[in-house]
């Protein structure tokens, strides 16, 4: 029944996320245990959904993975004030001044209309968008990803 929620659930695009994020239950070898229980037990189109399944989480942690690593050598001004992650569309609060991660503080207005770092009233509608941070972020990225990939060239030479 677990597989079959799990083959029905990962075309949805968040779940393989959620699936790797979740720390508790999820590792690699267990869905593949699950695979070779299928295949004992001659479920094999289940199988095979479930070999699939396991393919676009182990994709899934892999991004998780490059994104974790990238936050982890990121300048200080790309990171998310308030959650530390790395900034993929930064907006200034016009209250403070300071500037996060849109999506941390639209989940922050949901529950409390205010700027977090001073207590002033704050609708989305105010956010400024921070272009040229974002620029200069995305170029970051670039860099980082194109040194990776050369990194990962002299390897295989």
């Amino acid at each position: 029944l677990i597989c079959h929620v799990y083959c029905n659930l990962v075309a949805q695009a968040s779940f393989p996320a959620a699936v790797t994020a979740d720390g508790r239950s999820y590792s690699p070898q267990l869905l593949q245990q699950a695979c070779n229980v299928l295949v004992r037990i001659d479920e094999r189109r289940l199988a095979e959904e479930m070999r699939r399944v396991q393919r676009c989480v182990a994709e899934a942690a892999q991004y998780q993975q490059e994104e974790e690593d990238l936050t982890a050598t990121a300048p200080e001004q790309f990171l998310d004030p308030i959650m530390s992650i790395l900034m993929r569309d930064p907006v200034k609060l016009p209250t403070s001044g300071m500037i996060v991660e849109r999506a941390t503080i639209a989940r922050h207005l949901l529950s409390d209309q205010s700027d977090p770092f001073n207590r002033q009233p704050l609708t989305m509608d105010k956010l400024l968008p921070a272009t040229e941070l974002q620029k200069e972020i995305n170029n970051w990225i670039q860099v980082k990803k194109s040194e990776k990939l050369q990194q990962q060239q002299r390897v295989v030479e």
